[in-house]
């Protein structure tokens, strides 16, 4: 509310801040990839190809998912699409934490990417509906927490590793998005 008039704030407004929250926890979860490479080179043994190749599966799913991602939220609504999405999201990070094999990396990295592919469709098509104006400001605004959480997120990540293992770091992104998604 402001103070002098009593108006409350436009609703879109917490719309595009969640927006802004959700790109965070995405892209800067997903992004932080690159941090647990070595620990899990040092630790199986894999050549350097093999475990890239459960990345750029990944990225290849998320691309593909993006249209099934939007039919969803056009079907159920982008809480119900998100709730899924993200949960997918985070438990593959929490598997990850138990991965002993190869094959499980790359299982639960598509798993990620399946949960991955509503980062974008869910928050900017409900923002959309919320504002006729300036639609692609607060969009833009939305989508700055794409930047805001791959700069951040790794930072918090590679501190983890550091202090508490690459298991634990998982489990706690996992659970961060979990909750937060």
């Amino acid at each position: 509310m402001t103070e002098n008039t009593g108006r409350r704030i436009y609703y879109g407004i917490v719309i595009a801040a969640l927006g802004f929250l959700i790109q965070a926890i995405f892209w800067g979860t997903y992004r932080s990839f690159g941090l647990f490479f070595n620990p899990l080179l040092n630790e199986f043994g894999w050549t350097r190809a093999e475990l890239a190749g459960a990345a750029s599966a990944g990225w290849l799913i998320v691309g593909l998912m993006n249209f099934p991602a939007g039919a969803a939220v056009d079907r159920f609504g982008p809480r119900i699409t998100l709730t899924i999405c993200g949960s997918l999201f985070g438990l593959g990070y929490v598997l990850m934490s138990g991965v002993h094999g190869l094959w499980q990396v790359y299982v639960f990295y598509i798993i990620m990417a399946v949960g991955m592919s509503a980062a974008d469709v869910a928050p900017l098509s409900t923002i959309a509906r919320w504002f006729v104006q300036k639609r692609g400001t607060i969009t833009g605004i939305a989508k700055v927490g794409t930047g805001i959480g791959m700069m951040a997120i790794p930072l918090v990540a590679s501190r983890l590793i550091e202090t508490e293992g690459w298991r634990t770091a998982y489990i706690i992104l996992g659970g961060v998005a979990i909750l937060a998604l």
